[in-house]
């Protein structure tokens, strides 16, 4: 924490001090993103900018760029939407996407007035089994750009003369560095604009997709309702008997998204990929049996979560026992009905949204002067444990979050969703506003605690804390309900 911080989190500072050392605070942030730029547009000037390409789910990549921009333009009053059609593991470049993301909706929410429209959509516009090319476009309703300049948008340092629809200042290099990086990336960029009407910029980028096959081994299967339900609960199926395999994985398919592996070894791979509700798995298979994987996935604070339910031949009262022992959530004895699965699939799920619903309810409480209660999850106290030595930091981001935890972005989502019904986004704003109401009942002021809790906008930790408990900080300073 840097001196200034510290000095902001003092009980003691003066309102119109606090005022002072914010703004201070804010022109440092500005100035850190115009530095790293200039390094970023020097290191393309001399060639030395690398790519680096690693594994990801581009969809659930671009909904937490979206994610990051929401605040702003809910404070705005912008209506703010995202439109994708994107689905599976792709090779790209992370941290160039990013940028290129990042500015683009930077600039449309910049020149974007109050009660307009900025959408950011994404879909893949070519394929083949070696190379897609991801289309991303950026859209808004601002002033629009005029036709004389627009060959001059992505030239270092140039600022549209737009003074009288610009919301706050610039520097000319946001677009300048998205061009170059989309050429370094072998893309290309392109921009239609129509004064009175709006922009668009149209970015499209080669991206290579992956699958999860192996040429030598069993593949895993893959079986979608059609249409999936919005809610669609997960279910991976584990059985070596290719015959019963197949049954079960389209039986279920009717009701839930179902996936298959032949054996505990491949299941891991997709759970760690995939983060199933629901395990459902034979006991004696080759490689890892069932127990192995019970054992595997309940050990885990990853997975510990997740139902499993046993299928077995073995009608012996011990063997019951053992799969129990394992953390077992519960046994079914072949021949078994499949209706009979069917239930014990809903038990397990109305018993996992009961206990999501408890946690929330006790780690989140919804009125202001219930007191948050002891949790006994191991997940959610390491999580809380992170974050109460971090939650001050207005930058701190869900991928942050994932990588101390140890598992992925999207894993973390997952997680999250099954334990409370909730993303890591709106986790972490619920655990800043629970903080918030401490600094608040002990009588220090709201703006001095929106900054204290790593909200940079006022008015926004205002919004979040009314649609939390009802009412706003001042109101509950006055009141103290």
């Amino acid at each position: 924490m840097s001196p200034l911080e510290k000095r902001l989190r003092d009980g003691d500072v003066p309102a119109d001090v606090r005022e002072l050392l914010q703004n201070n605070h804010r022109h440092g942030h500005h100035l850190l993103k115009l530095v790293n730029q200039l390094l970023d547009i020097s290191k393309l000037e001399s060639n030395k900018m690398l790519t680096h390409e690693s594994a990801g789910d581009l969809g659930l990549f671009l909904a937490d760029c979206f994610a990051q921009f929401q605040p702003l333009a809910q404070e705005r009053k912008i209506d703010f939407t995202l439109t994708q059609e994107l689905a599976g593991q792709f090779l790209f470049d992370k941290a160039h996407l990013e940028k290129i993301v990042f500015n683009l909706l930077s600039n449309a929410l910049k020149f974007t007035p109050s009660q307009g429209q900025v959408n950011l959509s994404a879909r893949l516009v070519s394929t083949s089994s070696a190379a897609s090319v991801l289309q991303v476009q950026v859209q808004d309703t601002g002033q629009g750009i005029p036709e004389e300049e627009q060959s001059k948008l992505f030239d270092r340092f140039y600022q549209v003369d737009s003074s009288e629809t610009r919301v706050e200042g610039g520097t000319g290099i946001g677009l300048s560095l998205v061009k170059e990086l989309t050429e370094l990336l072998q893309g290309d960029l392109q921009v239609e604009s129509q004064v009175g009407v709006g922009s668009t910029f149209t970015v499209r980028l080669p991206v290579t997709p992956l699958t999860t096959e192996e040429p030598n081994d069993q593949p895993i299967e893959v079986l979608r309702s059609t249409p999936p339900a919005a809610e669609s609960r997960l279910i991976l199926v584990v059985e070596d008997n290719e015959e019963l395999r197949s049954f079960l994985v389209e039986s279920l398919s009717e009701e839930w998204t179902v996936l298959a592996a032949p054996n505990g070894k491949r299941a891991l791979e997709v759970i760690e990929q995939e983060l199933p509700d629901i395990v459902i798995s034979d006991v004696m298979m080759p490689e890892m049996d069932g127990y192995q994987l019970c054992q595997h996935i309940k050990q885990d604070i990853r997975t510990a979560h997740i139902s499993f339910i046993m299928l077995t031949a073995k009608a012996a009262q011990d063997s019951k026992e053992k799969g129990l022992e394992f953390g077992a959530d519960d046994y079914l004895t072949k021949p078994f009905n499949v209706y009979e699965l069917n239930l014990r699939i809903h038990n397990q799920i109305q018993h996992q949204e009961n206990l999501s619903a408890h946690l929330k309810a006790h780690l989140f409480p919804v009125r202001p002067q219930e007191e948050p209660a002891e949790v006994e999850n191991e997940f959610v106290l390491q999580l809380n444990e992170y974050l109460a030595d971090n939650f001050d930091k207005p930058d701190l981001k869900v991928d942050t979050v994932a990588q101390e935890m140890s598992m992925s972005k999207s894993t973390l989502n997952r997680k999250l969703k099954a334990l409370l019904s909730t993303s890591a986004n709106d986790f972490i704003k619920n655990y800043r506003l629970q903080r918030a109401l401490e600094f608040l009942t002990k009588g220090r002021s709201v703006s001095e605690t929106a900054f204290a809790v790593g909200f940079e906008s006022h008015s926004y930790f205002s919004q979040c804390f009314k649609e939390q408990y009802g009412t706003t900080p001042s109101e509950f300073l006055k009141t103290g309900v």
